[in-house]
């Protein structure tokens, strides 16, 4: 690498919506490295394949694990990468997850309706 060459992250989106990862990766693309997964199981081995730094993760695979199952196995990597949480519904609540080591992670879970507790 020559001095003063910019280190590129590695962001993996992790989302079923085949087009939606598409025009994300256009975006984010001329300014980090991409990685695309359609599903959740393949997130975790994609991390620690490639190095990813952040992740982009959908709550909602419409399929099992969701997203927020795959976050807690993200989160139990020797080295988490960031994690966001990414969804299309309209109401979220946001809660702390608990991670000792990195207690600045927020989760968007999608709310329940009738449900209050949290």
């Amino acid at each position: 690498m020559t001095a003063g060459a910019l280190v590129r992250r590695r962001v993996l989106i992790a989302d079923d919506d085949d087009d939606f990862r598409r025009d994300l990766s256009a975006m984010l693309g001329q300014y980090f490295e991409i990685f695309t997964v359609a599903r959740g199981e393949a997130v975790v081995e994609c991390v620690r394949s490639e190095g990813v730094e952040v992740v982009l993760l959908d709550i909602d695979f419409g399929e099992e694990p969701s997203g927020l199952a795959v976050l807690e196995m993200v989160q139990g990597l020797e080295e988490p990468p960031r994690t966001i949480m990414l969804t299309a519904e309209n109401r979220v609540e946001i809660g702390r997850t608990r991670n000792p080591r990195r207690r600045d992670r927020l989760c968007l879970q999608t709310a329940q309706p009738g449900r209050t507790d949290p």
